[in-house]
C-alpha cells in the first residue's frame, strides 16, 4: 500500500514540477498588494491567483498524499523526506538532493499575510548539490526562485 501511495505521488509531483516552472512567471506581487490594502479584491479573492490549478493544490493532487498544515499543503510527510525516485529508481546524488518534490501551498501562503508581514531569509545549510555541475544553481538559489513573487 505505501509503495502504490509512493508511486501515485511521483506521479503527481511530476505533473505538478511541470506546471509550477512555468507558474512563478504568471503570479503578480501579492505580498506588496496586501500591504497596500489589497486594491480592490478583497485577500481571498486575490490569493485565488496564487493558485497553480484553478481548482486549487489539491486537484493537481489525485492521489490525496497531501499533508495538511496551519502553513497549507506540503508533500507528503514520510520517510525518506526526499524525491519519491530516492526509493524507486535507486540511490544517486541527483535523486537525493532534488528539490521539486517540495510542494507549495502559493495560495495558503497568501491568505496567511498580514500588511506588516515580513520576507525573512534563512539559509538553513548547505548543500554539495552544485559542486562540480556547470550551470548548476545553489538550492537555496531555487528556492529563492519559486518565492520571488
Amino acid at each position: 500500500e505505501n509503495y502504490d501511495n509512493l508511486q501515485a505521488f511521483a506521479e503527481d509531483i511530476d505533473t505538478y514540477s511541470k506546471l509550477l516552472e512555468d507558474f512563478n512567471e504568471t503570479v503578480p506581487n501579492l505580498v506588496e498588494t496586501v500591504r497596500s490594502g489589497g486594491g480592490s479584491l478583497d485577500q481571498k479573492e486575490l490569493c485565488k491567483a496564487a493558485r497553480p490549478h484553478p481548482d486549487g493544490i489539491q486537484a493537481l493532487f489525485p492521489s490525496k498524499q497531501l499533508s495538511l498544515t496551519p502553513a497549507g499543503y506540503v508533500e507528503p510527510l514520510l520517510t525518506p523526506m526526499r524525491h519519491p525516485t530516492l526509493c524507486t529508481k535507486g540511490f544517486n546524488v541527483y535523486n537525493a538532493l532534488r528539490l521539486d518534490y517540495l510542494v507549495h501551498d502559493f495560495e495558503q501562503m497568501c491568505l496567511n499575510l498580514k500588511p506588516h508581514s515580513k520576507s525573512i531569509f534563512i539559509d538553513m545549510g548547505a548543500s554539495l548539490k552544485f559542486h562540480g555541475q556547470s550551470g548548476a544553481k545553489p538550492p537555496v538559489l531555487e528556492l529563492m526562485i519559486s518565492f520571488e513573487k
